[in-house]
């Protein structure tokens, strides 16, 4: 899907642009720790190498998204007993062909879990490549550069602790240090936050508005009868 896709596109930019995370190492690295969480979801054992990769809550909702996509817990015994060597033996080698080569069954599960296929993990670091050429405009001061070079990104949530509350990335321009948003899907930048259309001033007299209009009506079917 095209959500999931930016979402993971965000993380990895954000990787690249602040961590120096190649982006080549983007499918490998975030799939690698998708597949450690649910080993690890399931009670399976990992080496202390991905033990360390992954924080407590990874893979916490795992069993919860197979379950909605069909999958029983007797399913889910058997998908481990015939493929647990095979996921294992990939964890431990860490690289993305031997991720890739797992069998479809596997890969089932990481398309449910993750929200992207084989395929879309494959395309994922020339998606992001194509986002770095893309060119970001300060809208206070006009400045002008490409993604790769406008600066820093602040950190943003990973998907895999089911909680983001962002997708765009926001970086801070280089010359008047204003928020700028890149948005992913539509590959343009705009102020962070985006101005409200009703103004924050306006929308607070509207709710105190509200308030003293509601106590009004309470104050009158609370007297009326008594005068």
């Amino acid at each position: 899907m095209i959500s999931d896709r930016t979402m993971w596109a965000s993380v990895a930019l954000v990787g690249y642009l602040r961590n120096g995370v190649p982006i080549e190492d983007a499918p490998k690295a975030h799939v690698g720790r998708a597949l450690a969480a649910l080993i690890n979801c399931y009670r399976r054992p990992l080496d202390e190498y991905w033990e360390r990769q992954i924080a407590a809550f990874d893979g916490v909702y795992d069993a919860y998204i197979l379950e909605q996509a069909g999958y029983t817990a007797w399913e889910m015994i058997f998908i481990f007993d015939q493929h647990y060597d095979a996921m294992s033996a990939a964890l431990a080698d860490r690289s993305w062909l031997s991720l890739r080569s797992l069998p479809d069954k596997v890969w089932d599960l990481l398309g449910h879990v993750t929200g992207m296929s084989r395929a879309e993990w494959e395309e994922l670091p020339d998606f992001c490549r194509g986002l770095l050429a893309e060119r970001m405009i300060c809208p206070q001061c006009e400045y002008t550069d490409t993604l790769d070079r406008f600066g820093e990104p602040d950190p943003i949530d990973d998907p895999t602790y089911f909680y983001q509350n962002r997708i765009d990335l926001v970086v801070h321009c280089p010359k008047c240090a204003t928020a700028v948003t890149f948005d992913i899907p539509a590959r343009t930048s705009r102020q962070y936050p985006p101005r409200a259309i009703i103004p924050k001033r306006a929308c607070q007299r509207a709710v105190l508005g509200i308030f003293a209009a509601f106590m009004a009506l309470a104050l009158y079917l609370i007297f009326r009868h008594r005068f």
